[in-house]
């Protein structure tokens, strides 16, 4: 059983550890050691990620499977002639456009002309302006607007206004009624309290 001392003295040196090893510092039995994420998953993926209004932001991997497949198949020179590229498609307007990588990127951030719409991105290999080979697509993200929406179907309740009406139930023998608003009452005011957000009757 550690002292008191014994415990402090190892948890100083657990956070020390971590910081200055950017990692999962384990302690077991007296025997430590320094788990790191690995660089590769051996996986050929990429993920699409918004920033803002227009901006994306973008990472993958592509495993050495993948690039030993695409050699067996089109060839080392066809491969060599080719550059890395992301493209980068608009789906709610239909447009697209690449941007030249070098053989060492595994993420790049994007800027965008239009904001409010659907974008997803492709890593592969171009050939030319018109001749690309996609290696994997990513998910799909929708743009922030930079623009006020222009949705009036949104109705915002104002909870001092749902206490008003379960007071004027509150004396009537429709006690349905009472229940139902009573219940969508306190559920506002649970969802509002989880945001530091509270009301009163007053």
């Amino acid at each position: 059983m550690w002292s008191k001392q014994e415990f402090m003295l190892s948890k100083h040196r657990f956070i020390n550890q971590f910081f200055k090893k950017g990692g999962i510092y384990l302690s077991a039995f007296g025997q430590q050691s320094l788990y790191q994420l690995p660089e590769i998953y051996g996986e050929t993926r990429i993920t699409l990620m918004p920033v803002d209004h227009h901006l994306l932001y973008t990472y993958w991997e592509i495993s050495d499977e993948k690039l030993r497949s695409f050699k067996e198949k089109f060839g080392i020179k066809l491969f060599e002639s080719s550059i890395p590229a992301l493209k980068i498609t608009n789906i709610s307007k239909n447009t697209s456009f690449l941007i030249q990588l070098n053989e060492f990127s595994t993420s790049w951030y994007i800027n965008v002309p239009d904001s409010g719409c659907v974008y997803m991105a492709e890593i592969g290999r171009k050939f030319s302006d018109d001749f690309f080979i996609s290696f994997a697509s990513s998910n799909h993200v929708l743009m922030p607007n930079v623009n006020i929406s222009l949705n009036t179907a949104a109705y915002f309740v104002n909870c001092k206004d749902i206490l008003k009406v379960m007071k004027e139930y509150s004396h009537t023998e429709n006690m349905a009624m009472y229940a139902y608003i009573n219940d969508i009452a306190s559920e506002m005011e649970k969802t509002l309290s989880s945001y530091g957000i509270y009301f009163n009757e007053s």
